[in-house]
């Protein structure tokens, strides 16, 4: 389904600094080449160093899916939902569990922490969805990022 400009300005913002691919050639510039999101500006997304601005739809996100959270950022959901544990490994655990609540976009945790959640979430280019669309990557708008 096509997305309006508002709709792909407001995506791309959400998740400024991650890196996307370039996925048809524009401008003399390659297509899959890879930079990092710097800025939005009006219908097209600009890239630090590169000098770059590309229109949005000449682009996908390459994000990482919720469903391979690290332990590292689980800690850290566990964290601002304020999970107080003795373990380490009980602590992963509720970041993994609030991780799965959000997916299943079911919840009794505040709002507030949701929304530092998915800040904290987005800013390590995990796929936190955008709007109406839980999962950018199944949704064929973004690219799921390989190790």
């Amino acid at each position: 389904m096509e997305q309006t400009n508002e709709f792909l300005m407001g995506m791309f913002a959400a998740y400024i600094g991650c890196e996307c691919e370039i996925t048809e050639a524009q401008d003399g510039i390659t297509a899959k080449t890879k930079a990092k999101i710097s800025g939005v500006v009006s219908e097209r997304v600009h890239f630090a160093g590169a000098g770059l601005f590309v229109h949005f739809s000449k682009l996908k996100p390459i994000l990482t899916p919720l469903s391979e959270i690290t332990d590292e950022d689980a800690v850290e959901v566990a964290k601002i939902a304020r999970c107080r544990y003795k373990s380490i490994e009980s602590i992963i655990v509720a970041g993994r569990e609030l991780v799965t609540i959000y997916l299943d976009r079911s919840s009794n945790v505040s709002a507030i922490y949701w929304v530092n959640i998915i800040d904290y979430l987005r800013s390590k280019h995990y796929d936190c969805g955008y709007m109406h669309i839980p999962s950018l990557i199944t949704a064929g708008l973004a690219i799921k990022k390989t190790i």
